[in-house]
């Protein structure tokens, strides 16, 4: 297991939290954190990206070319279909890990329902928690159609393949668009979670160390709890009884060791003190992260039965081409 990572070279120097933005969606969330590339903020691990698709189309212009990865050859997209690379990715992801390195903590943002990044991402983690790094994964859905609604169901499938495939316990955040919430609104949130974990992974937070923060993700070795694809949102201030059911664990950030942040029992908690420059601030209140068993079971039935509805809508239907006589001659030239 790779306890110290490559990326973290100086004991004093912030580590790294290396975001691999995979297909269209991942790109677009982790571009706005372009310019953060460019210094350390204190209280934060500094954030680096790479940009890995199937398709230059989806590309920052202000991305450097170190920063991004296509998959060789004649390929320009998966048109939706995660079938269609899904071979080619699987021989490519090793070199992709050899030219972007992981971090001290790698985030994998993709979308569910599309065709590239719902393979790519999925793969990529594979590789990385059986090479023991510290992952979490950021998953966007989709219910808006029925070739969208299929990729979703099999990338959350997947990800409980690897977790139970490599015995280790995966910790997802998900996010879904619909016709409930704008798209950039759920950007948004994916890119506040990446922040957060940018302050809890930052080793500058008194008390929290990286064993805390490893069996934080890896919830299988300090719990009862198998490893399946768990669960992960942000609580502010308090994690209080409505967040008890199937709980794993909780990862606090106090501003004061005096900070109440649990109203329920957990299996496991590690918390430590926000850094002066963030206690400082007024504005600065208590932060959890919140690991929760077998969250997907509920949303992948909604969405199994959102499907099983628009198949039923598409078998009523009778309506057939009034179209498309066979012309006299042949062929298929009506004259």
């Amino acid at each position: 297991m790779s306890n110290v990572n490559l990326q973290e070279t100086a004991a004093n120097a912030a580590p790294v939290l290396k975001i691999l933005a995979t297909g269209g969606c991942g790109i677009d969330i982790a571009k706005h954190f372009q310019n953060s590339v460019e210094g350390d903020e204190e209280g934060f691990a500094k954030i680096e990206i790479s940009y890995i698709d199937t398709s230059r189309s989806n590309m920052p212009a202000d991305a450097r070319e170190n920063q991004i990865y296509l998959l060789p050859g004649e390929v320009d997209g998966s048109g939706g279909m995660r079938s269609h690379n899904a071979a080619a990715i699987m021989r490519h992801a090793k070199e992709v890990l050899q030219k972007h390195r992981p971090g001290y903590l790698t985030v994998v943002v993709s979308s569910a329902g599309g065709g590239s990044g719902s393979v790519l991402a999925p793969v990529l983690v594979d590789q990385l928690i059986r090479e023991g790094h510290m992952v979490v994964v950021l998953l966007v859905g989709d219910d808006s159609s029925g070739l969208r609604i299929k990729n979703t169901l099999n990338t959350l499938d997947t990800y409980e393949n690897i977790a139970k495939g490599a015995e280790r316990g995966l910790v997802v955040g998900y996010y879904e668009n619909s016709k409930d919430i704008k798209q950039s609104e759920v950007d948004a949130n994916v890119r506040t979670m990446i922040n957060v974990l940018a302050m809890f992974f930052s080793r500058a937070n008194h008390g929290l160390d990286t064993q805390d923060l490893r069996h934080f993700l890896s919830f299988e070795i300090p719990t009862d709890y198998p490893a399946h694809a768990a669960g992960l949102t942000v609580v502010p201030n308090v994690v209080t009884e409505e967040y008890a059911e199937g709980l794993v664990g909780v990862a606090s950030l106090q501003v004061s060791k005096d900070d109440k942040v649990l109203d329920v029992a957990t299996p496991n908690h590690c918390y430590g003190i926000m850094p002066e420059a963030l206690r400082n601030d007024p504005t600065v209140k208590p932060l959890n992260l919140v690991v929760r068993a077998y969250p997907f079971n509920d949303i992948a039935s909604r969405l199994r039965k959102s499907l099983d509805n628009l198949q039923r809508e598409a078998a009523a239907r009778t309506a057939t081409s009034s179209l498309g006589s066979k012309p006299a001659g042949g062929g298929f030239l009506a004259l």
